[in-house]
């Protein structure tokens, strides 16, 4: 009891309000490469903290080391991305996805490979 006869209770609760997470905008350089050639995507306008995945058919996946606005990699098949943003304890937002077409290029191959003399290739 206090002084006054009253009965009282005192409670504090510490609440910490951090940014919303924003993803921001996704953009590519192509949406097309060869196989094995660079793709760079970078995002914008993002608030948090960034973690790039990947879908080649089987599902999102985190793409290891992928934590900065821009992204370069080499991809040998086609895939669709995105960037999953992350502030704080808050729900993450997702970019716009960005769909990277891949193109095979085969090694050429010869016929009649053999010339005599004075035949020219063709």
């Amino acid at each position: 009891m206090g002084v006054d006869g009253s009965c009282g209770a005192i409670d504090s609760v510490f609440i910490d309000v951090g940014p919303l997470s924003v993803a921001g905008s996704a953009v590519a350089t192509a949406d097309t490469v060869c196989s094995g050639t660079q793709a760079v995507f970078t995002l914008t306008g993002n608030t948090g903290n960034i973690q790039w995945q990947a879908n080649t058919g089987g599902g999102y996946t985190n793409i290891a080391g992928a934590t900065g606005n821009v992204l370069q990699i080499n991809p040998t098949q086609s895939g669709t991305y995105i960037a999953v943003v992350t502030s704080g304890g808050c729900p993450s937002d997702t970019s716009n996805a960005l769909s990277v077409g891949v193109i095979t290029v085969t090694a050429p191959t010869t016929v009649n490979d053999t010339l005599c003399a004075p035949a020219q290739p063709i």
